[in-house]
């Protein structure tokens, strides 16, 4: 019997935790890097130069580029930086014809200037995203 409660208790947990975070998170961030989502995702890029990394957690590459990024963010403090996990936003990733992963797409006033797919080195990185700067 008190192993049949302690199970309950704990998917009550998993459930209660489930919901709190349905959606995805809303407005945390990584270091300098902002984490994205379905919501949050248009105001982000709407002005300015921002670069969003499109990954997700089962991704080894990703897992490596994600720590490039966010060492670029805090570097180039004239651009916006952030991330959407691909898997927990599926619409805003069809809407850019992400097929593959990590996948930088850097925005121009909300317009999409440069698509980078693949895992890509620190200095070829910034030279890509400081070419908009200009």
């Amino acid at each position: 019997m008190k192993k049949i409660a302690l199970v309950l208790l704990l998917l009550g947990g998993v459930a209660v935790a489930y919901v709190a975070n349905a959606g995805g998170p809303k407005d945390k961030k990584e270091g300098d890097v902002k984490i994205l989502n379905s919501d949050s995702f248009d105001g982000f890029i709407k002005k300015g130069i921002s670069v969003v990394d499109f990954w997700a957690t089962w991704c080894a590459p990703c897992r490596v580029q994600g720590p490039i990024v966010e060492d670029l963010a805090k570097e180039m403090k004239k651009v916006k930086f952030g991330k959407l996990d691909v898997d927990k936003n599926r619409k805003v990733a069809a809407r850019f014809g992400i097929r593959g992963i990590p996948t930088l797409i850097i925005f121009k006033d909300g317009k999409v200037v440069e698509k980078v797919v693949g895992l890509h080195q620190k200095e070829d990185l910034k030279k890509i995203i400081g070419a908009h700067l200009k």
